[in-house]
């Protein structure tokens, strides 16, 4: 015999994937990895080298890691779509 499905109930460090304004909210996440790119960027010409490349580095993993919590949160939109929940 299975269970009855459960209604969707998303984590609470994962409610804001299903904030009506999700997109805007890693929009401005990705602008921060923009930002810190950005300052790698002028550290890399103005002062070290390196010291710039390992802050473009950071930043374009941070934009990385916002693009997968797009990936993430749009699965988690469907699937609360899906259940009613959205």
């Amino acid at each position: 015999m299975t269970d009855p499905p459960q209604p969707f109930r998303p984590q609470p460090f994962r409610a804001a994937a299903l904030a009506p304004n999700w997109l805007q909210v890693l929009a401005v996440d990705a602008g921060v990895g923009a930002a810190i790119v950005v300052v790698g960027v002028l550290v890399w010409v103005a002062w070290i080298a390196w010291v710039g490349f390992l802050i473009v580095v950071l930043g374009v993993l941070y934009i990385a890691a916002v693009g997968r919590r797009f990936l993430q949160w749009r699965w988690l939109r469907r699937q609360a779509r899906d259940q009613g929940a959205l």
